[in-house]
């Protein structure tokens, strides 16, 4: 009214209701003109807040689809939704729990995380994202089964004519019976021992296997030949799906590659030292590094693009930022997995500590982030990325008699690396200034 938006619940939805405005204040009375609530008028839009208790829920129709979805996974994560929902108290606040969480897991794991999740203080769509993603690491997934489909493709005792040796006898047995039935499409005789059946987890051969076939059938290519091909696709696959495994487990949030760094921008940047790094013989050697420098010089860029190389070069990596890394910290002492979580930290062998300072860490995070340096001391090697020098660090974790031998052990076998010049993200924010300037 006037300008300005507020929020007021005077009577029953749909009810007429009378609104007199005064110079500073708001009247609403029902239509036998009883005053039914006077308020401060807003100076601003959306600056009056409705009391507590007379919101109303009223969610979305997306919200009460996802809630839906939600109750029919099981009463633990029915009421975990309506409680994130009524902390946050937002339409589609429970679009995360029923949304991936619901796709990605399965229903049993997602009440059984939720039913831990509801003793935190603070139970969280977040505490539940991490729980799970624990868990399917713990678990190995089960190995997919080799199917055979298509006329084009023969069955596999068929292929014994290429080899040039006859076909072996099938002996009667549960397995193999001595009527004609059609075999399951993931089943074969293993020819070894006459009997079956027996799976394969050959996934990286499935997708190819049909034209694989076909070029042996029309004499493109003999059978070892295409034997060799099935063998190198399915090699592919393998390395394929580990680095992506890899990448998924080390906390990664995205992809960067140091090719893709633009090192003339800002020459006074340690692209040697960096580049250095980049042969990962620091991991060999057990050694740290410490990127130091203002915002927006690239220390995240390179500490990521380290992070990815080693990951695919076979070591394991986790990646978190330093605020998230102290909260999981606090969050495993309170799923009483503290001492599994510690041993996860200490035995990778690249941990990346992200932007250490650039949020207020609590009163704890100097203890905690002692224990995690301290385990990893000439065992693993460790790579922090921070805007703050390091002479600050004693002053910032509020206690000096842990930071001193802290810092001792970091600058005993650490590369630190001074980032310096001109920001990226300043030079950026102008090229959209003079971009959106050019188009008006």
């Amino acid at each position: 009214m006037q300008g300005s938006y507020y929020a007021a619940l005077p009577a029953a939805p749909h009810t007429q209701v009378t609104v007199r405005l005064y110079e500073g204040d708001i009247e609403i009375l029902d239509e036998q003109g009883q005053v039914l609530r006077r308020h401060a008028k807003a100076t601003r839009k959306g600056t009056f807040v409705l009391p507590e208790a007379d919101r109303l829920f009223n969610p979305s129709r997306e919200t009460a689809r996802l809630l839906a979805k939600v109750d029919r996974i099981g009463p633990a994560s029915a009421r975990l939704a309506g409680e994130i929902f009524a902390r946050l108290d937002a339409p589609g606040s429970g679009r995360s729990t029923a949304g991936p969480t619901c796709r990605h897991y399965a229903r049993a794991d997602i009440e059984a995380a939720s039913t831990t999740v509801l003793g935190l203080a603070v139970p969280s769509y977040q505490a539940l994202k991490r729980l799970l993603e624990r868990r399917a690491a713990e678990t190995p997934a089960a190995a997919p089964t080799l199917a055979q489909a298509g006329e084009a493709i023969r069955q596999i005792d068929e292929y014994h004519t290429f080899w040039g040796a006859p076909r072996p006898e099938r002996q009667p047995g549960p397995s193999t019976p001595t009527t004609e039935t059609e075999k399951s499409p993931d089943e074969y005789v293993d020819h070894r021992t006459g009997t079956g059946p027996a799976r394969a987890a050959l996934s990286g051969m499935i997708a190819p296997l049909q034209a694989r076939a076909l070029a042996v059938a029309s004499h493109e290519m003999d059978f070892l030949e295409a034997f060799g091909c099935l063998v190198q696709d399915e090699l592919d696959r393998r390395r394929s799906r580990l680095l992506q495994r890899r990448f998924a487990l080390s906390g990664l949030p995205e992809r960067k590659d140091l090719k893709d760094f633009d090192w003339t921008y800002n020459p006074r940047l340690p692209r040697r030292a960096v580049l250095e790094l980049a042969t990962l013989k620091f991991i060999e050697a057990r050694e740290d590094a410490l990127l130091i420098g203002a915002p927006g010089l690239g220390k995240s860029h390179c500490a990521k693009a380290l992070a990815q190389l080693a990951a695919g070069r076979g070591y394991t990596v986790l990646y978190r930022e330093a605020h998230t890394l102290i909260e999981d910290i606090h969050e495993a002492r309170e799923l009483g997995e503290l001492r599994k979580h510690r041993a996860q930290l200490k035995a990778a062998d690249l941990l990346v500590i992200d932007d250490l300072f650039l949020r207020r860490l609590p009163a704890s995070a100097g203890d905690e982030l002692a224990d995690v340096l301290m385990s990893r001391y000439e065992k693993r090697s460790t790579i922090i990325t921070s805007n703050r020098p390091v002479e600050d660090w004693a002053t910032l974790l509020g206690d000096v008699v842990i930071v001193t031998p802290l810092l001792d052990r970091l600058m005993h076998h650490a590369h630190l690396l001074k980032f310096e010049g001109k920001s990226w993200r300043l030079r950026e924010a102008a090229a959209r200034v003079a971009k959106r300037a050019d188009s008006v």
